[in-house]
């Protein structure tokens, strides 16, 4: 049975929470996020799904899980070859995220904090660059709903 709280949300958002549990971690003030990110969640539509259908409020990764995601299959491997053919710095330097920054009035030259919004071929759809943390993931978000 639907709450008044769900009717409320249905009529906000166009879905209901009922039956979906990770929806109502909302009610209780808390976000679905994924700790883990692949090609094969953004190239099979699993992201875009969990994104429109459970409400994921956001996906990060570490090291030891992204290390894993690349090792377990053939899904990098040819972003892996083109970066294995480039110097040091070459490879964050054509995305733009490596080069000249400033911070507190001091100039210098090291990776730049950007987030990439990359399309099911590969491509990259939507670029931020030197980002702050402050409602960038809301930025995000709305980039992927649409």
């Amino acid at each position: 049975m639907a709450t008044l709280k769900d009717q409320e949300e249905s009529q906000d958002t166009g879905v209901s929470s009922a039956g979906n549990p990770l929806k109502e971690l909302r009610r209780f003030g808390q976000s679905f996020w994924l700790d883990n990110i692949s090609r094969q969640l953004i190239a099979s539509g699993e992201l875009k799904r969990l994104i429109a259908e459970d409400q994921l409020s956001g996906i990060t990764s570490n090291p030891s899980i992204f290390e894993k995601s690349i090792s377990a299959g053939g899904d990098y491997d040819d972003f892996l070859a083109r970066a294995a053919k480039c110097k040091e710095h070459d490879a964050m330097a054509l995305y733009g995220a490596f080069g000249p920054k400033t911070l507190y009035g001091r100039k210098s030259v090291g990776v730049i904090r950007s987030t990439f919004l990359v399309g099911e071929d590969g491509r990259i759809e939507r670029a931020w660059y030197n980002v702050r943390a402050d409602g960038h993931a809301a930025k995000v978000l709305e980039a992927l709903a649409s």
